[in-house]
């Protein structure tokens, strides 16, 4: 008996390494159900900002949201008062965020070009390469759900090889997470829990009226919100961006300091004795210790959010990030999207309201080591969850530009069933060779007929070629075509093939009907045979044992008992030979059962019935009843 504690070992196992194809098949499955999942995304409503007057053209059709964000006010001791020459606020920050998203682009004179992007998400479309796609992953599922149920072990099973094993393939095995998760689906699979497998297995998933309708109730309860229309030609469509609030400043010294430029303290330099406490802040009058410092918190607390949230990366990925969300053009955009630049006081006339001008950065940098110096740099968790709030879009971008996504095995495989065939097929060239002490990737066109359809880089030529599979089944407008020229290739192929197939299954029924009109022709000239029988015939026929003593008696014994038993009786055949002898052959149900001799007929008789009236199990097989 297998208790609840011998599975601990088997429960909350973290994923470790396999080769088998109990792996790939788990991996597939799992693989399969996170792509079907993902399917049931609702539609997310855009919204439109800077919308001009003619917007009541379409005011019919769609609304328009306008998003705003009140920047804080502006100091009243400003020296010179700045006038932006570009757009300033919250609108700067949506147009930095959209620009490194790809959403929208932007000319050399920063004024907005309008994007062709009508909705950040849309609903699913069932497109040619969505229906390859789909029967591939269907095949695949097929195949490995059949892999699982016939060869992955039960949990039993499991139990069973690892105490037969030594202890470090045991632990070894006991590690394995994709092969514990197979063990359970089989366990469910064999008690029942997933009749669904069968079907799949089969190609015929039951859908019943009820689960119909089902169906249409779920349907018509979801709520889609209506998508934005766009409809005229000088919007700018983007996502709607807020800035999470900027934490204030409580110490009025620190705040005047941060805004306080170098330029405007060389003409009002300040007592150089200082109040008793404020030295700390008023040393030099002006942000570029707090900028300083704030520079060094910023890199400190950017690492840790960066560190924690792509464990995935290396250390030069790591690098690269950290470097695109602190250098000065992205701070510079950040601190005019918080209107800090018509708080600063500063002498510079000619200075233009641009996100790389690197004095904005330096405020907004100042502005942080305002912050941590207020909390004695101890306590910054709230300036922690700001920045990751300030920083959120950026990084969803930055994921798919420095993160490379998880290797997938099959994608040859799959590009391959889904647009190759005999006389083209893609290939795999290697266009840059890869050198793993220096960190040079190898670099790997896939091409088909002379088309580059994906291009990927890898530490190995397997890695690289897989990422150019990948790369090429994610561009499915390219694949239509190949897939479509394979379709009228394979459709007359497919279509012969169909059709002999049915000549083959029209040939077994003919076939069969002959059989069946033969053995109908014989049953009525021969008369029915009997059915088959459930006698372990592999009991006779009996050898005789002559060295037991003549039983006179045991012919009408086994009249009487197999009468009784079978409800039929024993038939005697006896033939006489040449010195005199007779042989009794004894048949039971058209079964031969022994055959003996004596001087006599009824010697012979008698000795065949007491041989079989000797054979238990054998007079117990002739006996049954059917």
């Amino acid at each position: 008996m297998i208790n609840r504690e011998s599975f601990v070992g088997l429960q909350g196992q973290s994923e470790a390494g396999s080769d088998g194809s109990n792996r790939r098949a788990v991996d597939s499955f799992i693989r399969f159900i996170s792509s079907i999942s993902k399917l049931d995304k609702p539609l997310v409503a855009e919204t439109v900002d800077d919308v001009s007057s003619n917007t009541s053209i379409c005011e019919s059709e769609t609304s328009v949201e306008h998003v705003a964000t009140t920047a804080p006010a502006a100091s009243t001791t400003t020296a010179t008062t700045i006038t932006p020459t570009a757009e300033t606020g919250s609108s700067i920050y949506r147009t930095f965020i959209a620009s490194i998203t790809g959403e929208i682009t932007t000319d050399q004179t920063n004024q907005p070009v309008p994007s062709t992007t009508t909705s950040s998400s849309q609903e699913p479309t069932i497109g040619i390469m969505n229906v390859a796609k789909v029967e591939y992953a269907f095949k695949q599922l097929q195949k490995n759900l059949k892999l699982i149920t016939k060869q992955a072990p039960d949990l039993y099973q499991l139990k069973l090889v690892l105490d037969s094993l030594d202890t470090g393939a045991a632990m070894e095995l006991r590690q394995n997470h994709l092969i514990t998760i197979a063990s359970k689906i089989k366990s469910r699979y064999k008690i029942g829990k997933l009749p669904i497998f069968d079907e799949i297995i089969a190609g015929n998933v039951k859908f019943s009226l009820a689960d119909l309708t089902k169906l249409e109730t779920q349907l018509e309860n979801e709520i889609i919100p209506p998508l934005v229309v766009n409809c005229l030609e000088n919007e700018v469509t983007t996502e709607k961006v807020t800035l999470p609030p900027l934490p204030p400043l409580q110490d009025p010294q620190i705040e005047s300091t941060v805004f306080t430029h170098k330029s405007y303290i060389n003409n009002n330099r300040p007592d150089p004795s200082p109040p008793p406490g404020q030295g700390k802040y008023l040393i030099n009058g002006h942000n570029e210790r707090l900028e300083f410092l704030g520079d060094s918190v910023l890199n400190s607390l950017v690492t840790l959010i960066i560190y924690n949230l792509f464990p995935e990366a290396t250390e030069g990925q790591l690098s690269q990030i950290r470097s695109d969300l602190v250098n000065n053009k992205t701070l510079g955009h950040f601190s005019l999207a918080y209107g800090m630049h018509n708080r600063l006081k500063t002498l510079i006339t000619d200075l233009k309201i641009a996100p790389d001008q690197k004095l904005f950065a330096d405020v907004f940098e100042a502005y942080i080591g305002g912050l941590a110096l207020e909390r004695d740099l101890i306590e910054l968790d709230d300036i922690r969850a700001w920045l990751e709030q300030l920083y959120t879009p950026m990084l969803d971008n930055i994921r798919s530009t420095y993160i490379k996504p998880p290797i997938d095995r099959e994608a040859k495989t799959q590009l391959y069933s889904m647009i190759g065939r005999n006389e083209v097929h893609p290939q795999y060239r290697t266009v840059q060779q890869g050198n793993p002490v220096t960190g040079k990737d190898f670099i790997i066109n896939c091409t088909m007929d002379g088309e580059l359809l994906g291009i990927g880089s890898g530490n190995s030529i397997k890695e690289a070629s897989l990422r150019a599979a990948m790369d090429a089944l994610a561009h499915e407008s390219q694949l239509e075509k190949h897939y479509l020229a394979r379709q009228e290739i394979e459709l007359p192929i497919r279509k012969r093939r169909n059709e002999l197939k049915e000549l083959k299954r029209e040939e077994k029924i003919k076939q069969f009907k002959l059989q069946q009109q033969k053995q109908e022709e014989e049953a009525e000239e021969f008369g029915e045979l009997p059915p088959p029988s459930p006698i372990r015939t592999s009991y006779f026929p009996l050898e005789p044992d002559y060295t037991i003593p003549l039983d006179n008696e045991a012919k009408n014994e086994l009249y009487a008992s197999i009468g009784k038993t079978a409800r039929t009786q024993p038939t005697y055949i006896v033939s006489k030979t040449g010195d005199n002898k007779h042989i009794a052959t004894l048949k039971i149900r058209g079964i031969t059962i022994t055959s003996a001799s004596d001087s006599s007929k009824k010697k012979a008789m008698s000795r065949a019935a007491r041989t079989l009236l000797n054979h238990k199990e054998a007079m117990y097989e002739i006996s049954k009843s059917f």
